[in-house]
């Protein structure tokens, strides 16, 4: 009896199955206010749209407290773009005498309240990235030889929460939360599980993971022989110069919404047939 190898999809959650820019703006800003002690925002929805804007550079949810605030204190979309990472981030905790603990914290706080006291109005915050939902879950209804994974930078609970509101049922041992490590120490662990070596998937909108993915392989023997695939969602977080920088990677492809489906229909058809 020859073990099969298995399929690992791997799936980042914001910016491809969960269209989260809107509930992070409103988060990051009531936690902002909080943190710098402002009063209640009276433009609220118009820091957010400009937000949404800024929300390729989003690295971790937490930042989003930082950049609305640099919005509402007057920063244009373009500055924060360009300036956030390089300079905006630090200078504006060290000015106001601010943690980055004291703003994860407050940023997990205000997530929660809502959740506790307005958990409808919260989850409708959220869309689903509709087609590539429906991919993952014909893929959680397949037997066999594939697996799903979320691996995420979002609090684990709150990953589940929305998982659960969008019907796509994943075993809570799957799901990678905030603090689960670096995205490729993920993949290689699970990697490491697996008695056959596995064929990997790995649907990313950020650019930046993809490519550490990559350096990963070329020092981590679980990773360098692998069977894999890279994606760029092109739905996502990401700006036209990325998807421009991926398109021309050749260790990646970038993807639309049906482009992943129809991976997903031609490698469960290829397996049924094999």
């Amino acid at each position: 009896f020859c073990k099969m190898a298995q399929t690992l999809w791997c799936f980042d959650f914001d910016g491809v199955l969960c269209d989260s820019a809107t509930e992070t703006g409103h988060s990051g800003l009531t936690a902002a206010e909080e943190v710098f002690n402002l009063e209640v925002t009276p433009n609220r929805d118009a820091i957010v749209a400009k937000f949404i804007q800024t929300r390729p550079i989003l690295e971790t949810g937490w930042e989003a407290v930082l950049m609305t605030f640099l919005l509402r204190q007057g920063h244009t979309v373009e500055h924060v773009l360009s300036h956030f990472h390089a300079s905006l981030k630090e200078q504006t905790l060290k000015l106001h005498n601010v943690t980055q603990d004291q703003v994860k914290l407050a940023f997990k706080g205000a997530r929660n309240r809502q959740l506790q006291e307005a958990l409808p109005t919260w989850l409708d915050l959220h869309g689903q990235y509709a087609e590539a939902c429906a991919a993952v879950k014909h893929l959680t209804q397949a037997t066999g030889r594939h697996q799903v994974y979320i691996i995420t930078t979002k609090g684990k609970e709150f990953a589940l929460r929305l998982l659960a509101q969008f019907e796509i049922h994943v075993d809570e041992k799957h799901v990678f939360g905030l603090g689960s490590g670096p995205k490729p120490d993920v993949i290689a662990a699970l990697v490491r599980e697996q008695s056959v070596e596995p064929r990997i998937v790995f649907v990313e909108d950020r650019l930046a993971t993809l490519q550490a993915f990559n350096r990963a392989r070329a020092s981590n023997a679980d990773l360098s022989s692998l069977d894999t695939t890279l994606i760029l969602a092109n739905w996502g977080y990401n700006t036209g110069q990325q998807r421009e920088q991926a398109a021309k990677d050749v260790t990646m492809a970038v993807y639309s919404q049906n482009d992943l489906a129809m991976l997903v229909e031609s490698r469960l058809k290829s397996d049924s047939i094999s």
